[in-house]
């Protein structure tokens, strides 16, 4: 049985005196973030800030319940990272980040991240760039 984050939090910081404590990951529901202020200071919010930037102001207006809901396998850490490190690069670009709640989204960018990885493996002068029409 896998732990939700609160009963994480309430584990670690049961013993805890004088530390503040956050957790980060894993957080996609409002109620899981509340449950988990209960026993911590804080939350952080990585790759669901990076899918929509202003998912905390909807949040506090109480236009959304969660994040959404991306069509990958959340727990692929390389692939959740690259495609989170994407989607600030078109937010720099003044684009809005690719919506990963759209499976076919999901395919296009899947495959751009493997033949990155791939090219990144025989690239050891650091130039390897991830490209691709994403929009």
């Amino acid at each position: 049985m896998r732990l939700s984050q609160a009963d994480f939090a309430e584990d670690i910081v049961a013993n805890l005196r004088e530390t503040k404590s956050f957790v980060t990951g894993g957080f996609r529901s409002v109620k899981g973030m509340v449950d988990a202020l209960d026993t911590i200071e804080g939350i952080g919010l990585g790759r669901p800030i990076c899918q929509e930037p202003f998912l905390c102001s909807h949040i506090l207006s109480q236009k959304v319940i969660g994040s959404i809901s991306q069509a990958l396998d959340e727990s692929d850490f390389g692939l959740t990272v690259a495609i989170a490190c994407l989607q600030i690069k078109q937010m720099a670009n003044d684009k809005q980040p690719i919506n990963l709640g759209k499976p076919e989204n999901v395919d296009l960018v899947t495959r751009l991240v493997a033949e990155w990885f791939q090219r990144k493996k025989g690239d050891l002068s650091g130039e390897s760039r991830l490209t691709g029409n994403i929009g």
